[in-house]
């Protein structure tokens, strides 16, 4: 996902959307882990 994004907005550069796709990916993790425990 985060590499399709990168190729289509290549307007943004790819440090900052390497960032944001860390941030998101942590978050997915985060999310992931709080089911988990329920």
């Amino acid at each position: 996902m985060c590499f399709y994004q990168w190729k289509y907005k290549r307007f943004v550069t790819s440090f900052d959307f390497f960032i944001k796709c860390l941030f998101s990916s942590t978050e997915i993790i985060a999310l992931n882990k709080k089911e988990a425990r329920l």
